[in-house]
């Protein structure tokens, strides 16, 4: 069954929690299965996987209980695009493992060999309510790809990554061009013409685009095995990814998709996610100016995939 995150703080996620039984009672329960709270419900918890949930339950005898007072019990949350465990403090450069400037890495920069899981950061976003996150790239020395993210599992201790080089992560738009040939067309074609190097079997260790530990990271891309995350936010941008995806038979994902809404047929008809923040309901450049507060209304009626992410708390204490 589906963990939980009390109110507290992920309580399921501690490993000095997971080998008892214990119980939450008198909880406002967000189960995820229905529209409505389960008011008063009780959960009852065994070796760290809900045994129980509903109300009028009884807690068994002599086990561990924890009085909710009427306080929110809802499924574990998780951040689809974060930088937990590899920003600390944003202003102090040597704290931030997010990117690399320079170098020769491209889709090969795995940011997994970075990840901190001592960061102070951790235990305020269990507190509120996260379970699971992505940790992903912002950038690398060969843009517009940013490289390669992890899935953690927010638990106290060491083992944080629950799974590595969990997708490729690209970002193009009109800000981001600035850094990779100055036009948003340079930028698509770097993507096709690396894509277009590792399926003719043409990528060389000399090539000053495309390296070859670059290919390797970028195969499972293209063999199907590895979904491309691109950050995007104008429509036009959109329409590029997704004739992307169906030319070279790729998973895409859409972060950000501000204007997703003005293709929400294409990318149902192509089944590509879009992953949304709620609150980019108002333009803040050329690229989102179709930013509307309906957008996720409208992908789901169409019949696209949606999740939600705060894309203003990546790394920060609001991350949650």
């Amino acid at each position: 069954m589906k963990r939980f995150a009390l109110f507290l703080g992920a309580v399921l996620l501690a490993p000095t929690v997971q080998a008892q039984t214990f119980a939450i009672i008198h909880a406002t329960v967000h189960t995820s299965t229905v529209d409505e709270p389960l008011k008063d419900g009780t959960i009852i918890i065994r070796d760290g996987r809900i045994a129980a949930v509903g109300t009028g339950l009884a807690a068994p005898a002599g086990v561990r209980v924890i009085d909710a007072m009427g306080r929110i019990v809802t499924a574990g949350l998780m951040a689809s695009e974060t930088s937990l465990g590899l920003n600390e403090v944003s202003d102090v450069e040597y704290t931030v493992d997010t990117g690399v400037d320079n170098g020769s890495f491209g889709p090969s920069f795995d940011i997994q060999y970075a990840l901190n899981a001592e960061s102070t950061l951790l235990p305020h976003v269990r507190a509120d309510g996260l379970t699971r996150a992505i940790a992903a790239p912002t950038s690398s020395a060969e843009l517009p790809f940013s490289g390669q993210g992890a899935a953690l599992r927010l638990i106290n201790g060491p083992k944080i990554v629950d799974r590595a080089r969990v997708a490729m992560f690209a970002r193009v738009g009109g800000r981001s061009a600035e850094k990779s040939g100055g036009s948003r067309a340079a930028q698509w074609l770097v993507i096709r013409r690396a894509l277009d190097e590792l399926r003719s079997g043409s990528v060389r260790d000399d090539d000053k685009l495309f390296k070859a530990h670059d290919a390797r990271a970028l195969k499972p891309v293209l063999d199907g095995k590895m979904p491309l995350a691109i950050a995007a936010a104008h429509a036009a941008d959109i329409r590029q990814a997704i004739a992307l995806a169906t030319d070279y038979n790729i998973k895409v994902i859409i972060l950000g998709g501000e204007e997703s809404w003005r293709v929400a047929a294409e990318l149902a008809a192509a089944r590509i996610p879009v992953v949304i923040d709620p609150s980019l309901d108002q333009f803040t450049s050329f690229d989102n100016i179709g930013a509307r507060a309906e957008t996720a209304a409208l992908l789901h009626k169409a019949g696209v995939l949606v999740a939600f992410n705060s894309s203003g708390g990546r790394g920060t204490w609001d991350a949650g």
